[in-house]
């Protein structure tokens, strides 16, 4: 009996010290990147590692970088791996296939991160393809896309924001910022829903080009001080003159005194004219090409008297203090929507949906409503 005691009790403590073996030295920060990449970007996932690894030196001794990758390449499956200066060290290695669009998985995937990687704090990219604030599947407007292994199509599991923000919820940390490398991410509705889970969000309210950001060159900022604003401004130097790119910083604590402005202002307009106001992107073919993403600013600009939208434009400035836009971006909607910044002066690299009340646009209106931006 005596020896099985201490039989178990040496299990015990091996098992303990295996569990601390397991844990990294503590660092200054860790940026997450998490790439669902199951689906028609799959092979940019390679590069956009390629180009992390190239930025090894550039992170700090005091920081790590650390990367969930689930491409459509069955070999060597979904995994978690760490990177800093001095190589690379796998976390977790699933052994199975995971859906990592999945509330769930992030989930879990960011509390292993977290106890594993120890950190004062914590920064998160999401890597796939977006589509902003109206759930799925009815407009199909979410964060990520998992299809099982294939690099063909786009259809398959996606998150809804609301889903987003509760795994982040459940991470057990706050994120000093989430950026969205996918597209239409950055609008009001999204940047609402997880004023609570991050301090900034930074991403664009419309396309950005299929290779995304370059993170060799974004490597710096990412783990600078005033990383929020130096991200934008880096990843926007990188597509100016050649695919353009419309960025921005959202400050999330003002997200809610945006909101109470924006709702105050509504009320008191009558009419919502949506000629002139800058556009981002369409709907769907199936509604009819709908304009669904709209610029904040822009809009007030046009719907508001001066100085009403003087009183507005400081709420907003709080809220989205950094920004860029080129004159005019790449669109995979050729033919129906001619990406130009047609109001450069007043837009503000947020967007949000236009509440219009006719039958066209009911079933949008409807999804909006159900959003906590809009809700009432």
């Amino acid at each position: 009996m005596k020896r099985m005691i201490w039989t178990l009790a040496a299990l015990v403590l091996m098992a303990s010290c295996r569990r601390e073996d397991d844990i990294l030295p503590r660092t200054r920060e860790v940026l997450v990147i998490y790439m669902m990449a199951e689906n028609s970007l799959s092979g940019y996932a390679g590069t956009d590692l390629g180009e992390i690894r190239s930025a090894r030196q550039d992170i700090p001794a005091d920081c790590r970088v650390v990367v969930l990758l689930d491409d459509a390449n069955p070999v060597p499956g979904p995994r978690i791996f760490s990177i800093d200066r001095k190589g690379e060290q796998e976390i977790e290695r699933y052994g199975h296939e995971i859906v990592s669009t999945d509330s769930v998985v992030i989930k879990e995937a960011l509390q292993t991160i977290v106890r594993r990687c120890p950190a004062d704090n914590y920064s998160l990219v999401l890597w796939s393809h977006g589509s902003g604030w109206a759930p799925a599947p009815e407009r199909r407007r979410t964060i990520g896309i998992d299809n099982d292994h294939n690099w063909t199509s786009n259809v398959g599991k996606e998150t809804e924001i609301s889903e987003l923000r509760w795994a982040l919820e459940q991470s057990g940390v706050h994120w000093r910022y989430v950026m969205f490398d996918a597209c239409f991410m950055q609008c009001a509705e999204v940047a609402y829903e997880l004023r609570n889970v991050t301090d900034w969000m930074i991403g664009s309210p419309a396309e950005i080009p299929a290779m995304g950001a370059p993170y060799d060159e974004l490597m710096p900022a990412f783990f600078s001080s005033r990383a929020p604003e130096e991200i934008a401004s880096v990843y926007y130097d990188y597509y100016e003159n050649t695919d353009g790119l419309v960025i921005s910083a959202v400050k999330t604590s003002a997200m809610e005194a945006l909101r109470t402005a924006t709702l105050q202002c509504l009320d008191t307009v009558a009419a919502r004219p949506i000629d002139d106001v800058q556009q981002y992107g369409m709907c769907l073919p199936g509604n009819g090409y709908l304009p669904e993403f709209y610029d904040i600013s822009s809009a007030m600009y046009h719907w508001l008297s001066p100085a009403h939208y003087a009183q507005w434009r400081a709420a907003l400035e709080a809220a989205v203090p950094y920004r860029h836009g080129s004159h005019s971006w790449r669109t995979e909607f050729t033919g129906h929507f001619y990406p130009v910044l047609i109001d450069p002066d007043h837009f503000s690299g947020l967007s949000f949906y236009v509440p219009i009340d006719d039958e066209d646009h009911r079933l949008l209106t409807e999804e909006a409503a159900r959003t906590s931006w809009w809700r009432r």
